[in-house]
């Protein structure tokens, strides 16, 4: 008979790990040759590669980082945006270029739920330029992981359409429920007015003729 062997470790978390959820995998290999064991299913022994992986473990940042940009505006009645950092240089921006930026939020609940962030490169004249719908931080520290009170750190970077038309362009942040995208969360600013159609203005970019900057 088999008989459970508990087996424990510790730990320790590096002092600037950015917050999110960290999957811990567990493995045997052997001392002589590092070479990973099999893990094999009870089952059928059939294998399902050299490693388990367990639930997800969250961590919480405690840096409290001071944006550039400093944005008042809250979604729903589980997030603040307080603001963010422009990653790429400030200049006139071409088809095919890369805009970066990092988004910093504040939980106001546990786990609210699942939302998509996506950010847009809009104008109402020239359209769409660019767009990038994701989970937070790359689906690393998704919105029902949050907890109350958490300050998340958000990545983002959008690349401009080939086929963009040079223009001014206003770059938009917002929410939507991952099980329907048609419905916007409601965004308020500062005093408490509904943004229009569910988005955040965040700064206004130009975009020039031309192949990308190098």
């Amino acid at each position: 008979a088999l008989y459970p062997q508990p087996d424990t470790y510790l730990l320790r978390l590096p002092p600037n790990l950015a917050g999110g959820l960290y999957w811990p995998h567990v493995g045997l290999y052997r001392f002589e040759s590092l070479d990973r064991l099999p893990v094999l299913l009870a089952e059928s022994a059939e294998s399902v590669g050299d490693h388990v992986t367990l639930s997800p473990v969250k961590i919480v940042d405690k840096r409290r980082p001071q944006p550039a940009q400093i944005v008042h505006a809250s979604f729903g009645d589980w997030s603040e945006l307080l603001g963010f950092d422009l990653l790429t240089p400030e200049k006139a921006l071409r088809p095919g270029d890369s805009l970066a930026l990092r988004l910093y939020y504040r939980s106001q609940s546990q786990g609210p739920g699942e939302f998509i962030r996506f950010t847009q490169l809009y104008s109402r004249e020239q359209g769409i330029a660019a767009q990038y719908d994701s989970p937070p931080a790359h689906g690393g520290n998704p919105t029902w992981s949050w907890v109350d009170n958490e300050i998340i750190v958000d990545d983002v970077t959008l690349t401009i359409s080939a086929t963009a038309v040079p223009g001014t362009y206003t770059l938009y942040l917002g929410f939507y429920p991952r099980k329907d995208p048609t419905q916007r969360v409601v965004a308020y600013d500062k005093a408490g007015r509904a943004f229009p159609d569910g988005w955040v203005p965040l700064l206004t970019l130009s975009i020039q003729k031309g192949a990308p900057l190098p």
